[in-house]
């Protein structure tokens, strides 16, 4: 899969990517491209609904990057 990330301009389940229209089991890995919303937003969803195990790749610096934005996220959701 490449990318996993949330349409900004909706909410709730709809903003989340349409994962029931393929077979996770059937993925080999996912590959983040860069650290946005868009692109990354909605990887903890899915890798907790799905119990995904297999590899997810990005650059350090994307990691970096993307464990301040989740934990950001979380925050103002919250708030």
């Amino acid at each position: 899969m490449l990318d996993c990330g949330l349409m900004i301009n909706k909410g709730g389940e709809e903003a989340l990517p349409l994962f029931d229209k393929f077979n996770v089991e059937d993925l080999s890995m996912v590959l983040v491209t860069h650290a946005h919303l868009d692109h990354c937003g909605a990887l903890p969803y899915f890798l907790a609904k799905y119990n995904y195990k297999k590899k997810v790749y990005m650059t350090k610096p994307t990691e970096n990057i993307y464990r301040y934005l989740v934990q950001d996220t979380l925050k103002v959701r919250n708030e």
